[in-house]
């Protein structure tokens, strides 16, 4: 009889399957569920996969050599659960024959003679994230398929689970396992899966109380800390897709205990919600600072949750929007069933949320935006001052730009073979993670040319931060503390709805040295007359301009490369050349003022260069002429539709 997630007969406030078959009569759900039906069956006319087999997005290197990697497991733990559930559902035996066929070959030590993948082991893991992913599955399958099971069935699944799963967990205590002292992803995903597969297995499996009470506390402290006290995730956005995790365990607990509604009263979480709103952009990527890819879509099945349970149009507006950019690895097809509410209308989020905001904890990121469209807005301009909890790309102070759903000037994110990308402990080798690989300053030359993992406990501040949205917004962050080299580094970073960002970076040394600032660009940047250059992408052009105030500067267009020793991953593979552009200004002083503007054009429209005298600069754009002056006290736009000037102080 089901009790997780989903309720074999009624109980208030908990959704039962009566709720779940009549809500799949029609409408999203009706479309939610047809997918799901499809994959199934789908999947089922397929053999069991096997760490060999060439699924979809896998690389060639983990599939020749047998890697359990994230994707592959991923999809093995989503055919296990949407399968179950298509049973459960529908009554049809077929769907879970087909789960107990991957299960069975799960367990067979010749086909699955390892769970976990071959990084983790290289870290002397016995047990980590692959087994805390399989547990979830297993748990959920043993829960939903039970009365399609014959007590053999039963027994046989527990004790494959106890040897395989438990025995590990357990060596991985007793010996101190990296995940023991872990304060990231690991522990929601490790403690949580086996804390919900011992809630399912309940009380047919004698392990199951033992599971509870040495999880249960890990996973309570996590909630305690996770998140800062604005709702931001302390490592990546993209690994903020673990909130899912979270909401997922939370729920089962829900279910578990028969308590009131998690989500419905925490105001953490609701916070999360919203940073994570913030930091999704259009047509649907989340923002690719650091680990582990910059193009990554949104999760947002949690929504779905979120927006039952606080009766919340946003939430539902925002899972409605993205539902379907997930690829098969992050989609929880079966648990996104099980979460929508069709009784919760959606309502975007124009006059309840503001275009942009900063967050002053954990990374302090930034984000505005000029407007909520999903699909495609002009201009959307982000950064941040600091680091996060895990994170060793030297990226304070970064700035990125997106126009029209392109990202025009680009975090680069981690080399493409992340997670396998380097040997253990030297990341920081690579240039995607120094300085030099980031829309920063860069003073002097040191081996990596940039700042190591070694000095993350720096961190940048905001000095200022103001947000309109009939203007834009105005940030400032001191990044002194970063650098060896300067006494004083400042960004003021202007955004003007729609279109028009200008950044003002300040800097004085200790003594003479090499300065250096990068812009990343979406393809190889032209360069035009009186230093303009222009981004070109597929919707959008950038119409950029670079100059120092305080004296001469060089400006050339580079590319990336991986070079030796630092060009292999960690199994070996030479890493894909992306030979990333950017354009660089650099100049040899003890201090440094410039100025970089930018301005987002539809592709097809009028070239319009920046024009400059002294140091007051312009452009023609579809809204007027923009004007930017410089002085050492302000910076000073003129906004072309109300013809009035908005100043905005520069730091002392």
């Amino acid at each position: 009889m089901a009790h997780l997630f989903v309720t074999s007969t009624p109980r208030e406030g908990f959704r039962s399957l009566d709720h779940v078959r009549h809500a799949i009569g029609t409408g999203h759900a009706r479309m939610l569920w047809d997918t799901l039906l499809t994959k199934v069956a789908d999947e089922a006319g397929q053999p069991p996969w096997i760490p060999t087999t060439p699924l979809p997005e896998r690389r060639r290197a983990s599939i020749e050599r047998g890697n359990r990697d994230f994707d592959l497991v991923a999809r093995v733990c989503n055919r296990i659960t949407d399968a179950s559930l298509a049973a459960l559902v529908s009554g049809d035996a077929r769907w879970a024959e087909a789960a107990l066929r991957q299960i069975d070959c799960l367990y067979d030590p010749e086909q699955w003679p390892e769970y976990e993948d071959l990084t983790h082991l290289d870290h002397g893991d016995c047990c980590s994230l692959r087994r805390g992913q399989l547990a979830v599955a297993l748990g959920l399958a043993y829960d939903w398929l039970h009365d399609f099971l014959t007590p053999d069935q039963r027994r046989g699944i527990i004790q494959n689970f106890d040897e395989r799963l438990t025995g590990p967990f357990k060596q991985a205590l007793k010996t101190g396992g990296r995940f023991t002292k872990m304060r990231n992803n690991f522990v929601p995903v490790i403690y949580g899966g086996f804390h919900i597969a011992a809630m399912a297995f309940g009380e047919d499996y004698a392990e199951s109380k033992w599971l509870c009470e040495t999880c249960a506390p890990k996973v309570e402290d996590y909630l305690t800390y996770f998140l800062g006290p604005e709702g931001e995730f302390d490592e990546s956005v993209q690994y903020a897709a673990t909130t899912d995790v979270v909401v997922n365990y939370l729920i089962a607990r829900q279910y578990h205990e028969h308590s009131g509604d998690p989500l419905a009263a925490n105001p953490q979480i609701d916070g999360f919600f919203q940073w994570y709103m913030y930091f999704t952009l259009p047509p649907g990527r989340v923002v690719g600072f650091g680990d582990p890819a910059p193009d990554m879509p949104p999760v947002v099945t949690a929504y779905a949750a979120a927006a039952a349970a606080r009766h919340n149009p946003v939430y539902q507006w925002f899972y409605q929007a993205y539902f379907d950019k997930a690829p098969d690895t992050h989609r929880r097809r079966s648990l996104e069933l099980l979460y929508f509410n069709p009784d919760i209308p959606a309502g975007a989020p124009d006059g309840v949320m503001p275009l942009g905001r900063a967050y002053r904890h954990c990374a302090r990121l930034v984000s505005s935006r000029s407007s909520w469209d999903p699909c495609s807005t002009t201009s959307v301009a982000y950064g941040k001052a600091s680091l996060e909890f895990n994170h060793f790309h030297a990226d304070w102070g970064q700035l990125c730009i997106d126009g029209h759903g392109e990202r025009l000037i680009p975090d680069l994110g981690s080399p493409s073979s992340y997670p396998q990308t380097y040997p253990v402990n030297r990341n920081h080798c690579y240039y995607n993670y120094q300085q030099q690989a980031h829309n920063v300053f860069v003073f002097g030359h040191n081996e990596t040319g940039g700042t190591s993992k070694l000095e993350s406990h720096r961190r940048g501040n905001f000095i200022h931060t103001q947000f309109d949205d009939r203007h834009g917004a105005t940030w400032s962050i001191d990044l002194s503390e970063v650098y060896d080299q300067a006494a004083r580094v400042t960004r003021t970073v202007v955004h003007l709805l729609p279109r028009i960002v200008v950044v003002l970076d300040d800097a004085k040394l200790h003594g003479p040295d090499k300065i250096s600032l990068r812009w990343h660009t979406l393809g190889l940047p032209s360069l035009e007359a009186d230093d303009n250059f222009l981004i070109t992408g597929k919707r959008a052009r950038l119409a950029a301009r670079i100059a120092r105030l305080d004296g001469p500067a060089e400006l050339t267009i580079r590319r990336h490369h991986y070079s030796e020793p630092y060009h292999l991953d960690a199994l070996g593979t030479p890493l894909e050349q992306r030979r990333e552009p950017y354009i660089e200004l650099s100049a040899q002083d003890r201090h440094c003022r410039t100025v970089s503007l930018f301005c987002v054009q539809e592709k097809d429209a009028p070239p319009a260069p920046w024009r400059s005298r002294d140091q007051s600069f312009a452009i023609n754009t579809p809204e007027g002429s923009v004007q930017v002056s410089i002085n050492s006290a302000q910076i000073e736009v003129r906004h072309p539709v109300s013809d009035g000037v908005w100043s905005i102080d520069l730091p002392g």
